[in-house]
C-alpha cells in the first residue's frame, strides 16, 4: 500500500500550470516539524496537486496555510547540468484546509431571541 499522510504549512504560495492538454496542476510545498525534546527538525515535503484539487489548492491556499494532505508517494528522476537528480513527491488524493475561515464582514452577531421565546 502505498499511502502518505502530512499535517504542515505552505512554504510558498503554490503554483499553478497547466498541462499542454489542459490539465491543471499544482505544485506546492510543505512544511512538517518534528520535536523531541528540546530539539526541532523541520522537514518539506514536495506536493503535486491535479485537476480541480490543483486549481482549489490555487485559489484559496497561500504561503503559511495550515493544511492536511493525503495522497501517495511517487519519485521521479530528471538531468541537470550537474548530472542526474532523483525526487520523492507527494500526489495529492485530498488536501483539508485547517486554518479558520477568515470572516468577510467581521465579528458575527447573534440575532437577539424574543422575551416571549426564553425558555425559564
Amino acid at each position: 500500500m502505498n499511502q502518505v499522510s502530512i499535517i504542515g504549512r505552505l512554504g510558498q504560495d503554490p503554483e499553478l500550470r497547466y498541462t499542454p492538454s489542459g490539465k491543471a496542476v499544482s505544485r506546492m510545498s510543505v512544511a512538517v516539524n518534528e520535536r523531541y525534546g528540546e530539539n526541532e527538525r523541520v522537514y518539506w515535503f514536495p506536493v503535486i496537486c491535479w485537476n480541480g484539487l490543483g486549481e482549489t489548492v490555487s485559489q484559496y491556499l497561500h504561503k503559511g496555510s495550515k493544511v492536511a494532505v493525503s495522497g501517495r508517494l511517487t519519485t521521479r528522476s530528471y538531468e541537470t547540468e550537474d548530472g542526474n537528480r532523483t525526487i520523492t513527491e507527494i500526489i495529492a488524493n485530498s488536501v483539508d484546509f485547517l486554518d479558520p475561515r477568515p470572516s468577510d464582514n467581521g465579528p458575527r452577531e447573534e440575532a437577539p431571541i424574543p422575551d416571549d421565546e426564553i425558555p425559564f
